[in-house]
């Protein structure tokens, strides 16, 4: 690779023009170091096969998200992965991760959602609320899109033949979250096709929780009940969307029992301490500077600050 930088946290207030940054509240944040902690992506992180060699355009996919991580820059992919399929965007996905060393230690975090398909992404991060965020990549956007979202925390590993039954009893805490959505993309959110998104970590940016709760009683609830939850985001201290309901699935476990699978076949599975954000229940667009609030019912609240 070229004279690139790699993101790494640090305990730093400062950082480079252009890098991303995200201050919590410990203080830590964001910024950038040298390519020589970068590892070159040499194989697939499969539970299954750790042998499998990925395809030409797997790699190169891969490596241009990377450099757009590290410089910058939007990456538009080759014209030859325009039919990127699934299974290489989630070895993309694998790549990248093992590239910026993002899993040493596992995965700390997930996305699932969609209906009627379910897709999936490790996260590098979770993040308390309040949080700060500033994206990664200098583009022309002017606005990004913010999700609320409900976040599970795993107590334990989810064990025994059913995963998808067992992962809900291995549910310890749920939380309000907040996905602010951001793409390395040089064609963007409405220009990329589906498996390119999925293969940029399905399109993440940060992920902010608020304060957790026991998820006991929320798993009872009946899925007639999720889609009563009512649920407001504030832009500034102003409303710009509420409603109840509105998750495409209806209620949330449905993403996760799929997710238990998944995580089996691609990085050994699920593992205690593990949250998982379920989907997008409504979307605002906001703006740096802009300060995004959300809260559902009976769950409490959660709020980003965009750099």
């Amino acid at each position: 690779m070229n004279d690139a930088a790699m993101v790494h946290q640090v305990g730093t207030a400062h950082g480079p023009r252009g890098c991303w940054r995200d201050k919590n509240t410990s203080g830590k944040m964001f910024t950038l170091l040298p390519t020589s902690r970068l590892r070159r992506p040499r194989t697939v992180s499969r539970h299954d096969d750790m042998n499998h060699t990925p395809t030409d355009r797997v790699q190169r996919m891969a490596l241009g998200l990377l450099q757009a991580r590290q410089q910058g820059e939007p990456f538009t992919p080759p014209a030859d992965c325009v039919d990127l399929n699934v299974d290489e965007a989630y070895a993309v996905q694998a790549l990248v991760g093992e590239g910026m060393g993002w899993f040493a230690q596992g995965v700390p975090a997930w996305k699932a959602g969609g209906s009627p398909t379910v897709s999936a992404a490790p996260l590098p991060a979770v993040h308390p609320s309040p949080g700060r965020w500033q994206p990664v990549v200098a583009r022309n956007t002017r606005e990004w899109l913010i999700e609320a979202e409900v976040a599970f925390r795993l107590a334990r590993a989810p064990q025994g033949p059913d995963l998808a039954t067992d992962v809900v009893a291995a549910i310890g805490t749920v939380a309000v979250a907040i996905e602010a959505i951001d793409t390395r993309l040089g064609s963007g959110l409405s220009g990329s096709p589906s498996n390119w998104k999925l293969a940029d970590q399905g399109v993440h940016g940060v992920l902010v929780i608020g304060p957790e709760q026991p998820a006991q009683p929320w798993l009872r609830w009946a899925p007639e009940a999720w889609g009563q939850l009512a649920w407001q985001i504030d832009v500034n201290g102003h409303t710009a969307q509420q409603a109840q309901g509105g998750l495409p699935a209806v209620e949330p476990l449905g993403a996760l029992r799929w997710l238990a699978m998944h995580a089996a076949e691609h990085t050994g599975g699920l593992k205690a301490g593990d949250v998982v954000t379920t989907g997008a229940w409504g979307m605002v667009r906001a703006r740096r500077g802009e300060v995004v609030d959300v809260r559902f019912g009976g769950l409490g609240q959660a709020r980003l600050t965009l750099d």
